[in-house]
Parts: C-alpha cells; structure tokens; sequence
C-alpha cells in the first residue's frame, strides 16, 4: 500500500528512469559507404557495358545508378 509506514509518501515524485538512445549520426556513415558502394558499381558497368559495344545497356545503368543518388539525397 502506498503511503504505508512512511516508505513511499504519496505526493512525492519519482525519479524518472534515463532512457538512452543513440544518435542518429551514428548510422549515417552507413548509408554514405553504401551509396559510394552503389555509384562505383553504377560507373564500372557503364565502363564495361560500354566497352563491349552495348550502348543501351549503359544508358539503363546510368539511370538506374542516376535514380538511386537522387533518391537516397533528396
């Protein structure tokens, strides 16, 4: 019972317990080495679609490669 034998007065308050999180800076290190990962890739198929005659193909990369910054930045 609360207030019993002056343990826990009601009416005082209590310490809130800390709640400790982690900042979101911490993942954006993450994100950054994917995204570098993805336009390397993205320019080592353009160079290599491009070399093997498939013009095409290079331009489908550098749009896929193009959307997927532009998203991830914006």
């Amino acid at each position: 019972m609360v207030g019993i034998n002056n343990k826990d007065p009601m009416g005082l308050p209590h310490p809130a317990a800390r709640v400790v999180g982690h900042k979101t800076a911490d993942h954006h290190w993450v994100l950054g080495a994917l995204l570098f990962l993805i336009v390397i890739a993205g320019i080592a198929g353009v160079v290599v679609a491009t070399m093997s005659g498939q013009p095409t193909i290079a331009i489908i990369i550098a749009l896929i490669t193009g959307a997927i910054v532009a998203g991830s930045t914006c």
